[in-house]
């Protein structure tokens, strides 16, 4: 049955024996072996492209191992069942597959098989990373960490987990989670050596650089970028990541020339190959931009684009069309050649969905300054935009905070290791000691035995001394570990005090920039109503007062974020009520009857999602009073609902006069149809306006706080 190739006499066979052993356990009434070769026979199938039959056996074997309560047996037939579907080359059974691996998790675990759990979960874990759904994954890789410390089963699944939430962290952006896995990594790479190569080793160091790259500490980058070097040069690796982050950290310091010197003596030892020949070049190019060697670094650039079109001329080798491309980009940016840069960072933008969050600001910054070099202010302006808030996000000062106090735990870790080390060594060193002395004792008896008298009173005058010796030494030690201990002690009391000093600092800084932001918009509504009071023109006067409006409800979302503990959310209810307040007194719409109706879930959104929500209510409401109304009496209705698929559904509806016949929402291009179109694709959502028995205006947009499943 497992022989290579499809030679169907090989499968008929392996029918034919099968077929006998069922026949024969059924006769000796063997049940469990019978079974046993049921699921055989079902893998038979499946190898014969017979799946359905090859489903119904593998249900038959497992519903009798679940009528005897034989969980191991279930367990597996379900594991078998699983790996048979994948072996179909079949992609329309992934979910059949899920389900298998999961049952066979379960079992495993119920029954006590804690590596064979793994496994099944591992198998689970590895689809879900394949369907790129992060959340399930990251559970089942947090799932197979733990049981891996749990038991301690440190081989191959326990750094797969790891490597795999580093991705997953990298891929959010989220520095903190990176670092605290990488250093659980090197943690195990020396305490469990045995399991673990050169490789391992060498792609922490690689991730770790990379990380204090992205934080800017270009120090202990280059630090860790000559250690990754070293050992790959050892192993006649590839060179090229090594070189390419230590580079980026020694020019950024202003070390071309020290630079040049190592890229030289690379190359020189081992010479590249094909594929490494484009990264050496645009290396030489970087090094020599920086040394301001222009013509040489343009030379360079251009020999490792044609190098590279000529190898991959389809840019299927994201790496390193992204490393050849950002490199040239930043090179003819720097030098003011912004048409040259323009075809690079187009290149870019068109490769941007396979870009981690800190690529795409880097991105962001470079169409900003081509555009800007090119008179499209506006466009730079947007990306301008779109850079600082994906770098605000990522870079802010809790995350590095929290990488800071993650450096000193892992510090506070190794000074202990080598505390235990040296209590080790001096405990060695006392037995060797000992034995020596025990010796040299024995010898000394035997000389002055027949002088035994003395030599007894002797010998234990000298015992007595070591030993007094011995108990001060000891007492010594002792105090000296002691006092060490007490200034480890005392360092983790004094961060642990900074960080609740940090913690309230925060509190007290974010509550000061919305108090802030809140009175500036305050004092541009007083200008805008000041403003009012002089002007006659209707059209300016409606213009300003639906500034003021808007102005308003961005207000009200500072003013409740700084009234908020947190600083970070906005319950809506509260917030949409106060608007309708402010709506309500600023048109009179109580003396004109006009009746407002709220009907809102308890949702919490942040500010990004706030305020574009807020203009886009404050927006229709206010037209529904302005304008829906004839006789000056009516309703407005304002609906908030939070649904199951996580999307947030908003919907405004009047009992007005409704919308002209021949209103169409993708020809209209008023600001305030404009503004509530433009919102809602911040929102990454969808907006829709219609006329129906009055006007009804319906918003959804995905809700920010996804649950994570368990």
């Amino acid at each position: 049955m497992f022989r290579p190739g499809e030679n169907r006499s090989d499968l008929d066979s392996a029918f034919k024996y099968l077929g006998q052993a069922a026949q024969l356990s059924a006769q000796l009434h063997l049940p469990d072996r019978k079974n046993k070769v049921l699921i055989s026979i079902a893998t038979c199938y499946v190898e014969a492209g017979d799946l359905e039959s090859g489903i119904v056996k593998f249900k038959e074997a497992i519903a009798y191992y679940k009528k005897v309560g034989n969980k191991r047996a279930e367990a597996g037939a379900w594991y078998s069942y699983g790996s048979q579907l994948k072996n179909n080359n079949k992609n329309d059974h992934q979910r059949q597959q899920l389900a298998c691996f999961e049952s066979s998790y379960k079992l495993y675990k119920e029954g006590g098989d804690t590596k064979e759990a793994i496994q099944a979960l591992v198998r689970w874990t590895q689809i879900q990373l394949d369907r790129k759904n992060n959340t399930e994954a990251e559970n089942g890789l947090q799932r197979i960490r733990n049981e891996c410390i749990k038991i301690g089963y440190f081989k191959e699944f326990y750094g797969w987990a790891l490597d795999n939430l580093t991705t997953i962290a990298a891929s959010k952006g989220d520095f903190y989670e990176q670092l605290f896995y990488q250093l659980e990594n090197l943690d195990a790479l020396k305490k469990h050596a045995e399991y673990y190569t050169d490789d391992g080793i060498i792609l922490a160091y690689n991730r770790i650089t990379g990380l204090y790259l992205a934080l800017g500490d270009y120090i202990k980058a280059e630090l860790y970028a000559q250690k990754e070097l070293s050992l790959t040069l050892k192993r006649k690796g590839d060179y090229v990541f090594p070189l390419d982050n230590l580079f980026i950290s020694m020019l950024h310091q202003g070390n071309a020339e020290a630079a040049l010197r190592i890229l030289k003596k690379t190359i020189k030892i081992q010479p590249p190959e094909r594929p490494q020949q484009v990264d050496v070049d645009q290396f030489f190019g970087r090094i020599y931009a920086a040394m301001h060697r222009y013509e040489l670094a343009d030379h360079h650039f251009k020999k490792a684009v044609a190098e590279y079109d000529a190898l991959d001329p389809r840019h299927e080798n994201i790496n390193l069309f992204t490393a050849i491309y950002e490199t040239a980009s930043d090179f003819y940016i720097s030098t003011g050649q912004f048409k040259k840069a323009d075809h690079f960072v187009k290149g870019l933008a068109a490769m941007d969905k396979h870009f981690t969050r800190l690529q795409k600001s880097e991105l962001a910054l470079k169409q900003s300054k081509v555009d800007s070099a090119s008179g499209d202010h506006f466009s730079a302006l947007v990306h301008f935009h779109n850079y600082s808030n994906i770098k605000d996000s990522i870079f802010n000062s809790e995350k590095i905070s929290q990488l800071n106090r993650l450096e000193v735990v892992y510090e506070t870790k190794q000074k202990q290791i080598k505390i235990n080390l040296l209590n080790a060594q001096n405990k060695a060193h006392l037995a060797e000691t000992e034995k020596a002395n025990l010796e040299r004792n024995i010898t000394a008896g035997g000389i002055v035995v027949m002088f035994i008298i003395t030599g007894i009173t002797f010998y234990s005058f000298r015992i007595k001394i070591k030993s007094n010796r011995l108990l001060t030494f000891k007492s010594l030690e002792i105090d000296r570990q002691n006092k060490s201990l007490q200034v480890l002690v005392n360092e983790k009391e004094r961060l642990l005090a900074e960080k609740e000093d940090l913690l309230a600092d925060k509190d007290i800084l974010l509550k000061e920039v919305h108090h802030r932001v809140k009175n500036n918009l305050q004092i541009v509504m007083s200008l805008l109503s000041t403003q009012l009071e002089y002007l006659e023109n209707k059209e300016a006067v409606q213009a300003l007062e639906e500034s003021h409006q808007r102005v308003q409800a961005i207000a009200l979302v500072h003013q409740k974020l700084y009234r908020d503990k947190g600083g970070i959310r906005i319950e809506m209810r509260p917030y949409i009520a106060d608007m309708v307040d402010d709506l309500d007194g600023f048109f009179n719409a109580g003396k004109r009857k006009i009746r407002f109706e709220l009907e809102i879930d308890p949702i919490h959104l942040d500010i990004e999602q706030a305020v574009p929500v807020g203009l886009i209510l404050n927006e229709a409401m206010t037209n529904s009073i302005k304008y829906a109304f004839t006789n000056d009496e009516g309703s407005v209705k304002v609906f908030v609902k939070r649904t199951l698929e996580e999307h947030v559904v908003i919907k405004i509806t009047d009992n007005g006069k409704g919308l002209p016949t021949d209103f169409d929402l993708g020809d209209s291009n008023t600001l305030g149809m404009e503004m509530m179109k433009g919102l809602s694709k911040q929102l990454s959502g969808t907006f829709n306006i219609v006329s129906n028995a009055g006007v009804e205006i319906l918003l959804s947009f995905p809700y920010r706080d996804k649950r994570i499943f368990v």
